[in-house]
C-alpha cells in the first residue's frame, strides 16, 4: 500500500501500514482556475502510474480546497474510482496522527441509493 502525501507537510508519525510514502510539495499557486487545474494534473502526473492503475494507495490531499477537489477529479479520471483519503489530526499533546481512512468511492456508491 502506498501513501501519496500531497499536503505539502510531513506525514505525522511513521505508519507501518504503508510500504511506500511519497511526499509531493507544490508551490504557492494563485487562486485561479487555470493554475489550479494545471497544478492538480501535475501532482497526479508525478505519481507512479502503475500504482494509480492498481488503486493500491491512499492520499493526503492538499489543504487548498479547490486544489484538493481538482486532485480528486483527476484521480477519479485516472483510476476509474474516487480515492481513499486521510488527513492529519492534532492531538491534545500537540502532536499529529493520521485520521482513519475515508473511502470516497464507497460514500459515492452509498449516496447513489438516494437518487
Amino acid at each position: 500500500m502506498y501513501l501519496f502525501n500531497l499536503s505539502g507537510h510531513s506525514v505525522p508519525a511513521k505508519n507501518e501500514r504503508y510500504d511506500v510514502i511519497i511526499n509531493r510539495d507544490y508551490p504557492t499557486i494563485p487562486p485561479v482556475p487555470r493554475a489550479i487545474r494545471k497544478q492538480a494534473i501535475e501532482l497526479v502526473d508525478s505519481l507512479p502510474r502503475d500504482v494509480l492503475e492498481r488503486g493500491d494507495f491512499e492520499v493526503i490531499l492538499p489543504g487548498m480546497t479547490p486544489l484538493a477537489a481538482a486532485v480528486i477529479a483527476v484521480l477519479d479520471n485516472r483510476c476509474g474510482a474516487l480515492p481513499c483519503i486521510r488527513f492529519a489530526v492534532k492531538q491534545a499533546d500537540g502532536t499529529y496522527r493520521l485520521s482513519g481512512p475515508i473511502n470516497l468511492q464507497r460514500i459515492r456508491t452509498e449516496g447513489q441509493s438516494k437518487r
